[in-house]
């Protein structure tokens, strides 16, 4: 902790991955929308209850029409987490680099370089910060993070070292539960 009380900066190199891309959808997600669970309930109630009003024009007994409908719906309930995650990915595919980051956290400011392009932030630009069991995510807009995945650190030091230094930067940081 002194080290980062004392100016030291804090570098990191990373390559993100599609995990964390997942990680930070998750979390923005559950603080942000509920559009991921909105729409899975909604497929979950709609599917089934389409099924069964299309098998009402076959004229077949009704009983049947509803129990298929339901067990369509139970079977399909699983995967819809699976469709979602598969989404992801390729949004995340389509829209990132995914590229090799140098991270370097200071008291003035954390910079990120990708090799192409190198930005620049105040700590004032960040809105809240997060801790997880497996990352950092320094959320610049309400779903748009900067994501730090501490299996980059080497240290376990510097993991605590950066957590202090956020600590103390970012007025609304918090330890959250599992990414």
């Amino acid at each position: 902790m002194d080290a980062a009380d004392s100016g030291h900066p804090i570098e990191v190199r990373y390559r993100l991955n599609e995990d964390d891309f997942l990680a930070l959808n998750r979390r923005a997600r559950l603080l942000f929308n509920l559009r991921g669970w909105v729409i899975d309930w909604i497929a979950w109630l709609i599917i089934p209850a389409l099924l069964f009003f299309f098998a009402l024009f076959d004229f077949k007994d009704l009983v049947v029409d509803l129990i298929g409908s339901v067990l369509f719906g139970l079977v399909l309930v699983p995967a819809f987490p699976f469709v979602r995650r598969y989404l992801v990915r390729k949004r995340m595919k389509a829209t990132y680099k995914l590229s090799d980051v140098r991270l370097i956290a200071e008291e003035r400011n954390i910079r990120t370089d990708d090799g192409e392009v190198t930005v620049t932030m105040s700590w004032r630009s960040i809105e809240r910060g997060e801790e997880t069991r497996a990352h950092f995510f320094l959320f610049l807009t309400r779903l748009q993070a900067l994501i730090i995945p501490k299996r980059a650190f080497a240290d376990a030091g510097d993991v605590v070292r950066l957590r202090h230094l956020i600590s103390q930067q970012v007025k609304d940081f918090a330890l959250v539960g599992r990414s």
